[in-house]
């Protein structure tokens, strides 16, 4: 009815059903273990591959908005020039202005500049008599004039 005692192992057991108990508990732990391995190892693919794929949907957005950027910073430097342009420059002659001349005079370190300021009397009567168009006209020529007068030199 009951098992003989083994005194080698300390039990009713045998060796051999404690060598079969072993290798079920071995085969369990293993098949366990695999299981582990496989659904660990499908948890970290999923994990860098939508890392990877959340870096580059990403790098895509910031190459898109610097390029923006890029392209904003263009055309603000063109504005700055245009502002710039329209501040210092008459519309009608195209020549600088009192402002322009103002500011270089701030600029000017030596103690001696030359200058001429030119008034063109009646002006208005010839405005008046001729037409606006003509006046501009006018004032166009005498810029031009002025310019082939001056030197390269004296920023005119």
């Amino acid at each position: 009815l009951y098992r003989k005692w083994n005194w080698s192992i300390g039990s009713y057991v045998t060796k051999e059903d404690l060598f079969k108990e072993v290798a079920v508990l071995k085969e369990d732990f293993l098949s366990t273990m695999k299981t582990a391995l496989f659904v660990g190892s499908l948890v970290v693919l999923v994990i860098f591959t939508s890392s990877t794929l959340g870096i580059w949907y990403f790098t895509e957005e910031l190459k898109e908005t610097l390029g923006e950027l890029v392209e904003k910073n263009r055309q603000l430097t063109k504005l700055s020039r245009e502002m710039i342009l329209r501040a210092y420059k008459d519309s009608v002659t195209g020549l600088p202005n009192k402002d322009k001349f103002e500011d270089d005079l701030s600029r000017v370190v030596v103690s001696k500049v030359n200058f001429a300021l030119v008034n063109i009397r009646n002006f208005r009567e010839i405005n008046e008599l001729f037409g606006m168009g003509e006046g501009d006209g006018i004032l166009r020529m005498f810029g031009r004039f002025l310019k082939r007068l001056s030197k390269k030199e004296n920023k005119f």
